[in-house]
């Protein structure tokens, strides 16, 4: 008898894996069977010749960047570059590049050359500064030195995945 019982359950292991696997995940056209527990062996050996499945790898999916609304602009000093201003902190460090939007002067695809958090006196909430390369041309329309934001505000600050990044603009 317990040679049958050796034989036999990993026939019937796998058959129960198969029907909780169905009942749990719907991968059938039928009505959803219920998932069946999985109880451990206790006295069945498991044999050289039984292959065993690997676990598949889990893969994260990749998650689209966030786009954070710009609230302000600046220009830097000696024609270094503008500064865009977001409430939140967009996810770039120094050298990565972000995609602006909606702002009709510094839309484009641009490399962050400076990232930085600040409060400034006329701020109500800090700010998380980035500087861009395209020189200082004014402010946007609707955009003011003190902190004025046109409604609606389509300028967005989107940080651009390492593919999209060196696809040209």
């Amino acid at each position: 008898m317990q040679t049958t019982n050796s034989i036999l359950y990993p026939f019937f292991a796998t058959a129960l894996l198969t029907v909780a696997a169905i009942g749990v995940c719907g991968c059938s056209d039928k009505a959803a069977v219920p998932p069946v527990p999985v109880v451990a062996p206790t006295a069945a050996p498991v044999t050289s010749d039984q292959a065993a499945v690997p676990p598949v790898p889990a893969v994260a999916p990749e998650i689209a960047p966030a786009t954070c609304e710009i609230v302000g602009f600046y220009g830097a000093a000696d024609d270094g570059g503008t500064f865009v201003r977001t409430a939140k902190q967009a996810p770039v460090k120094v050298g990565d590049r972000l995609l602006v939007t909606g702002t009709g002067l510094y839309d484009g695809n641009w490399t962050v050359l400076q990232a930085f958090q600040y409060q400034d006196s006329m701020d109500p909430q800090p700010l998380w500064g980035y500087r861009i390369e395209p020189k200082w041309q004014g402010f946007p329309q609707g955009f003011t030195n003190e902190g004025g934001v046109p409604e609606p505000n389509t300028a967005k600050l989107q940080p651009l995945a390492a593919a999209e990044a060196s696809e040209p603009m």
